[in-house]
């Protein structure tokens, strides 16, 4: 009877501060924007349990203990952090997110994540365990298959798995204040991040096109309006592609580093997030956007709907003249209402 008291009196007590504040920190990691295995990659991480050489031999599984791109030990913090290769990869997403990873003073796996995430927002998150998990698979990739892929490969595509990450996980959180609807779905961007819609309008009876670019923030508010004529352009892809340029030259003009570009034509989208070298003729325009890009401290470019572009769509048709025009603080009239439902409730 005694010992059954004592045992209720201590599950009684409240968890210590440290216990609590692991507590916290756990949910934080289960709560990060990313796909389940990329959590558990993560979770695995900061319980230094993924299977490198050295846990391999602590196993006494026959491995070498080695990491097979540096020679040396291969501790979980050296395959995720420390390799020479998974630098390099840090290194371009860090140029790509504006990421600080505070590795000095590395005292435990755990900690790393724990500390990080006490102070990220949850972009900087995603990207973190998107990272984490793109590093491992290129080492397993190179210990089973024998495949190497270049870091700047790898940053690339983590970077393309963030921006599918805030077109489909970040939508679903930050739209739970109403019901998405063929008319009302644009999506706001996380805090902290600018949202750029452009669109593009073929005018054939002069073979010009309008660039309409609007950019807001985490609330709605119409924070810069931006519309140009351009002449000589009768394709619908370079047209698109070209009001994604003028939108990313605008907001390095504004002062803007952190931006979340959405344009609805699929097709220039997938170029600019490809890979290869585009030899059409949006080649050229395509790879200033990739090289305007790298300018930002982040900047993701994904494809929204149609339905989520209306303001830019709007604005891109009212570009009818080869004139510039700029609103800072205020929306155009052909779009303010628009502006107004895409905020309603």
């Amino acid at each position: 009877m005694t010992k059954m008291v004592a045992s209720r009196s201590v599950l009684g007590r409240g968890m210590s501060s440290n216990l609590r504040g692991d507590a916290i920190s756990w949910n934080r990691l289960w709560a990060i924007k990313a796909p389940g295995k990329m959590l558990i990659t993560i979770w695995r991480f900061a319980h230094d349990c993924l299977p490198t050489g050295m846990q391999l031999q602590q196993r006494h599984i026959p491995a070498s203990k080695v990491c097979l791109r540096s020679s040396i030990d291969e501790h979980v913090e050296h395959a995720l952090l420390f390799c020479p290769y998974a630098q390099a990869v840090w290194n371009d997403v860090k140029h790509y997110f504006n990421l600080h990873l505070g590795r000095q003073g590395f005292t435990s796996c755990k900690r790393w994540i724990f500390d990080f995430l006490a102070r990220c927002d949850d972009l900087a998150a995603t990207v973190r365990a998107v990272t984490c998990w793109h590093i491992w698979d290129a080492r397993n990739k190179l210990h089973e298959e024998n495949i190497t892929q270049h870091p700047s490969s790898v940053a690339l595509k983590i970077k393309a798995c963030v921006n599918m990450i805030v077109e489909h996980l970040f939508i679903s959180s930050t739209n739970h204040r109403r019901e998405p609807s063929p008319t009302t779905s644009w999506v706001p961007p996380p805090v902290g991040r600018v949202m750029i819609n452009v669109d593009a309008a073929l005018f054939s009876h002069d073979r010009s096109m309008g660039a309409g670019v609007v950019m807001r923030d985490h609330s709605g508010s119409c924070i810069t309006c931006y519309g140009t004529g351009v002449p000589n352009v009768i394709l619908p892809e370079l047209a698109e592609a070209i009001a994604i340029q003028r939108g990313l030259l605008f907001s390095l003009g504004e002062g803007f580093q952190k931006v979340i570009l959405g344009s609805d034509c699929l097709t220039v989208i997938q170029r600019i997030n490809s890979l290869s070298q585009d030899r059409s003729l949006c080649g050229p325009v395509i790879q200033d956007i990739k090289q305007l890009r790298g300018s930002f401290m982040s900047c993701s470019i994904f494809h929204v709907r149609r339905e989520q572009n209306v303001a830019a769509h709007l604005l891109a048709r009212s570009c009818n003249q080869l004139e510039c025009h700029v609103w800072r603080g205020v929306s155009p009239e052909c779009i303010r209402e628009t502006i107004c439902m895409d905020i309603m409730p």
